[in-house]
């Protein structure tokens, strides 16, 4: 896994300088440098460099400007540190006058998190009491990819007295500020966050395929494949009845119900029917106060079967 290196708090700057930096194949870009000290609790401090972009008809700030800084950062025994800006925010203000300072929050310590590998096990310190353990980290500053390392400190305080050293060899981040440094050069930190056995992102594993079962108990209906609603073709078109003389009554409802079942062949392909002359029902005779010569009686017209509808529109009388 990568590791990372950053800083951020308040710094006062010095000596400003706006210098080109060659970016093959376009040129270069310009950047302003600044010197400045990284200030530990215990009054010490180590000297650093800033460098920050610096757009067209920029000018560097002046001497004394505290900024606010996020930037990434690398530590070298015996040689300034090196800081490359992500942001900076000078405080506004006059920098000659007395009181320049008294509006900066009071946090004259940076901050400084990373991710790291312990180098060895963890020792006491001189107090009997904290532990240290030195960690190792790499960051991109001045575009190349450099090492630095720095000491992590579980301090006396009740919130690491149950809280083992991380082992050797293990992947780590951290977040603390600058205490002190060590007589070898070495920065100390006392942490405020630590986070243990840190290790690279997993995917996650492929799902089991499933079986298609052959035979299944349950119908589904398919959607359409164009869409996800029915085809026309599926639908039953409305059924309309036909419009009605004055004076007709209405033949009832209609049936409008679409059967879905396979076309069979009617019983009259495979079976001619004759059509059964059925027995004349009774006659009926004319009304007794009708006048004129009698009229022939005229029998009731019946209907015929079922089997003979389905073959002719209209059933012989």
């Amino acid at each position: 896994m990568s590791s990372i290196l950053n800083i951020y708090g308040f710094f006062a700057l010095a000596a400003g300088v706006r210098r080109p930096t060659p970016r093959p194949p376009s040129g270069s870009v310009y950047h302003c440098y600044y010197t400045t000290a990284i200030q530990t609790a215990s009054g010490t401090t180590i000297p650093a460099e800033i460098r920050v972009y610096s757009p067209p008809s920029d000018i560097p700030l002046r001497d004394d400007t505290v900024i606010f800084l996020v930037g990434k950062l690398q530590l070298r025994v015996d040689l300034p540190a090196l800081i490359d800006a992500l942001h900076l925010y000078p405080v506004p203000g006059d920098v000659s006058d007395e009181s320049y300072q008294d509006h900066v929050p009071d946090m004259p310590f940076p901050f400084i998190y990373g991710i790291g590998t312990v180098h060895a096990k963890h020792e006491t310190l001189a107090d009997g009491k904290s532990r240290g353990f030195a960690v190792g980290l790499s960051e991109r500053v001045r575009d190349v990819q450099s090492s630095s390392s720095l000491l992590c400190i579980l301090d006396a305080s009740p919130r690491w007295a149950n809280v083992p050293a991380p082992s050797p060899q293990s992947l780590i981040y951290f977040l603390g500020t600058a205490t002190s440094v060590r007589d070898d050069g070495l920065l100390a930190i006392s942490l405020s966050s630590l986070l243990f056995n840190l290790s690279p992102s997993q995917s996650p594993a492929p799902e089991t395929p499933v079986k298609r079962r052959k035979f299944n108990a349950f119908a589904t209906l398919a959607p359409s494949p164009s869409s996800g609603t029915p085809s026309s073709a599926s639908e039953p078109s409305p059924v309309h009845p036909p419009p009605l003389s004055a004076g007709a009554s209405s033949p009832g409802p209609l049936n409008t119900t679409t059967s879905i079942s396979p076309s069979l062949p009617s019983d009259s392909t495979i079976f001619p029917i004759t059509p059964l002359q059925e027995p004349s029902s009774p006659l009926t005779p004319p009304p007794a106060d009708m006048t004129g010569p009698s009229l022939p009686l005229t029998p009731t017209p019946t209907v015929s079967s079922a089997k003979a509808r389905g073959k002719r529109k209209m059933a012989v009388p």
